[in-house]
């Protein structure tokens, strides 16, 4: 009868989950924040329409857009 053994390192594998969840994080706050301040922005869009009585789409220059984050800027 032959044997077979077989040693495995998960080391590796554990070090690259713990990055990708890591990066799995960052990315769902990022996208959370981008998500908010886009939303944020189309309120007070609306709402300064209103308040002076004209269409949303006269302000909506004026309010600057919103500047998208990255995994390195937050």
């Amino acid at each position: 009868m032959s044997v077979l053994k077989v040693d495995l390192d998960g080391s590796t594998l554990e070090q690259w989950a713990t990055v990708l969840s890591t990066c799995g994080l960052k990315n769902a706050i990022r996208r959370a924040v981008d998500k908010s301040a886009t939303a944020a922005r189309k309120v007070a869009l609306d709402i300064i329409g209103k308040d002076i009585g004209v269409p949303v789409a006269r302000p909506r220059p004026g309010v600057t857009k919103l500047m998208r984050t990255t995994q390195g800027d937050l």
